[in-house]
């Protein structure tokens, strides 16, 4: 079986994480001895195209990905660049933000030259390399990739200014690359040629997502033809409530029995906090054309935040109400902790409670103001 077909099967699965085990570096862990070890043959190499707007879980969906494959591995890896920068990873997986590598006048790209010397020291256990933001990326390293993926080449190299050739087997290597500019634009037409993000056709939006992240290379280069597309779409504000939400009970199981006895933050305080006057939102658009200039109209589809997810790292309410809850309010571990919007003036109001279920009159208000 390929690599590519594990994820979508839940027997395969199982299987890569045996292989898995079954060439850890650690021999105790081994199901087979090193005389079998060395007979092993690795799957082609394979790739995965994440694509999708900024703050949308790319990063977390490509790190998730790779646990898949090499969560078993716990030591750090060693393999470093050629200037000794140490390799960003996760255990042993190699991640690399493509913006922070420039060529300038190096002989060999730093990314180029990290990529291959970290596949050379897996030496034959496979390997897993995140790239982010590819678009950052030259075109002929991406070329390289490509033709290691399409099976032309199985091998990645670079060459040392003593001319001395570098050269890794990509035989079970598995690249997962991310891009928040490349296949987003087909995204947002497809959203706006279906009447939404619910009835687009997968297979018409990978097609043309391919199209568009290969137009951006040369000609023969076809990354997206030889990687799985996985889309990602963009934020809305109820996805941005429910993600404040996952926060909050974060809050709530860490500092309960401490703080509190339970922290409950009302909808309308969270909604209030990823609203329009504290994110940034963009409308996308429907022309609506009637037989008639009086039946054209123009239709708001989709209300999506500009920078997803990291509009909450940025929200300057939140880190005030979450700042506000931890260390400015008193500790009563035996009452819980209500938190809630007034519509009218709209403050924040804290309020202190002996029953869960308690209405205004059963709690005693501690703190109220607008959080800016």
């Amino acid at each position: 079986d390929t690599w590519g077909e594990t994820l979508v099967r839940e027997s395969p699965i199982a299987l890569v994480h045996k292989i898995a085990t079954a060439t850890s570096t650690n021999p105790e862990e081994r199901y087979v001895d090193d005389e079998i070890l060395s007979k092993w043959i690795l799957p082609p190499s394979t790739g995965f195209l994440l694509v999708g707007p900024e703050g949308v879980g790319k990063l977390h969906a490509a790190r998730r990905i790779a646990r898949l494959f090499l969560g078993h591995c716990l030591e750090a890896s060693s393999v470093s660049s050629g200037n000794g920068t140490p390799i960003r990873g996760l255990d042993s997986v190699l991640e690399v933000i493509a913006g922070d590598y420039t060529h300038d006048d190096q002989e060999v790209h730093p990314a180029k030259e990290l990529i291959v010397n970290y596949i050379h020291g897996r030496k034959g256990l496979g390997s897993v390399i995140t790239i982010h933001h590819i678009e950052l990326l030259p075109t002929w390293i991406l070329s390289d990739i490509s033709q290691v993926l399409s099976g032309e080449t199985d091998t990645l190299s670079y060459t040392t200014p003593e001319e001395e050739l570098v050269e890794a087997s990509c035989d079970g290597s598995v690249f997962i690359f991310t891009s928040k500019q490349w296949g987003t634009k087909s995204l947002f037409q497809h959203i706006q040629r279906n009447n939404g993000p619910n009835g687009m056709r997968r297979e018409s939006l990978i097609s043309s997502i391919r199209w568009e992240v290969d137009s951006h290379l040369d000609y023969w280069t076809k990354l997206a033809a030889h990687a799985n597309i996985a889309p990602f779409f963009p934020f809305e504000i109820e996805d941005l409530s429910s993600i404040l939400q996952n926060r909050v009970q974060t809050l709530n199981q860490k500092y309960q029995g401490l703080h509190w006895k339970r922290l409950e933050v009302s909808h309308a305080t969270i909604k209030h906090a990823v609203g329009m006057d504290h994110v940034e939102y963009l409308d996308l658009y429907k022309q609506n054309d009637g037989s008639g200039e009086e039946d054209r109209s123009v239709v708001a589809l989709l209300t999506f935040s500009t920078s997803g997810a990291h509009a909450l790292d940025n929200n300057a309410l939140w880190q005030t109400l979450r700042t506000r809850l931890v260390s400015g309010t008193r500790r009563r571990p035996w009452l819980t902790l209500k938190v809630d919007l007034d519509n009218n003036s709209k403050e924040t109001v804290f309020r202190w409670c002996d029953r869960e279920n308690g209405g205004v009159g059963d709690c005693e208000e501690e703190w109220r103001s607008v959080l800016t």
